[in-house]
């Protein structure tokens, strides 16, 4: 409880003085009772938008545009009941835990487009089996990145709040400092947004859930199909030739960096005190990130091409 968390981040090392803090000191442990509840809130709200059509017998094109904002209290994405980023950040105060969810993505467009070449039936068979009937294709997707909220990491043993939990603490935001760091790298979130300086240990910090962006999506997608009849093979039944289509695709056609994986738990690999027996401190006078804090783990798949032959019947 609030009173008693000072007190529980004092008592680091000591299991037997930290569980006689807990709400059930009788059961005499240090650890965590897990519990599921199905009291979890969401709210979506989106303008969407379509727009469709097509010319000829085999061309259309089709373009959506969402802008939405997804807000809830818990990240349904997780039921084996571990403590994570969706975990509830204080058991006395579940409204810190509302705010944007990590699937929010506020902007999203799709547009495709398929069109068809003439068959060129009343040409000679060359011009016909090399030019006609070809068929070429193109998805573009633009996606926000979803909201993020990155995370104090172990302090003293426990997070710097002394709820018990650990990995899941709120850290102190940087007034005037963009969450997104600058470049295009694979450092995406500015570590100098946030800190562990100022912190009273104890408390809660003031930064909020799904307060900063991951990396989004921008990828265009191409492929060129082209399509044969064969006329020595006709079904029996319904007199139709077999298809031969010879495709040639391209995904993320002009070869971006999609970033992934960010690591949203601070680390702090220096932290400094206002009392030298840390045992004694009471807030946090100066924090450094650890090295991997807002970096990209991963990235999406780089440009891909694959031929292949399709033969219907």
């Amino acid at each position: 409880m609030p009173a008693n968390r000072l007190a529980w981040i004092h008592a680091n090392g000591d299991a037997a003085t930290q569980a006689s803090l807990r709400p059930f000191p009788e059961l005499g442990t240090n650890g965590n009772i897990l519990t599921f509840g199905r009291t979890g809130n969401s709210i979506y709200h989106a303008l969407q938008t379509q727009f469709r059509g097509r010319w000829g017998k085999s061309t259309q094109y089709q373009a959506s545009y969402t802008w939405s904002r997804l807000i809830d209290d818990g990240l349904l994405d997780n039921s084996d009941g571990g403590l994570s980023a969706g975990s509830i950040i204080d058991i006395t105060n579940p409204r810190l835990n509302r705010g944007p969810s990590p699937l929010n993505r506020p902007h999203i467009f799709n547009a495709s487009l398929i069109y068809g070449t003439p068959a060129l039936d009343s040409q000679n068979g060359f011009v016909r089996n090399v030019f006609g009937n070809w068929e070429v294709s193109t998805i573009v997707i633009l996606s926000h990145g979803g909201s993020l909220t990155p995370h104090s990491g172990t302090v003293l043993g426990g997070g710097p709040s002394g709820t018990g939990f650990t990995n899941n603490q709120l850290l102190m935001r940087v007034p005037g400092e963009p969450c997104r760091a600058s470049g295009d790298t694979e450092q995406w979130l500015n570590p100098n947004a946030f800190t562990l300086a100022g912190y009273q240990l104890g408390t809660i910090g003031n930064g909020y859930r799904g307060q900063c962006y991951g990396p989004g999506l921008t990828q265009t997608d191409f492929a060129l199909y082209k399509n044969w009849s064969v006329p020595f093979f006709k079904s029996r039944f319904t007199s139709e030739r077999a298809q031969i289509q010879f495709r040639a695709e391209i995904f993320n056609l002009f070869n971006n960096v999609q970033f992934r994986t960010l690591t949203l738990t601070y680390d702090a690999s220096a932290i400094t005190f206002d009392n030298p027996d840390p045992t004694l401190a009471t807030s946090i006078v100066s924090s450094t990130p650890g090295g991997q804090f807002g970096v990209a783990g991963g990235t999406r798949d780089p440009r891909e091409i694959q031929f292949g032959l399709k033969i219907s019947f």
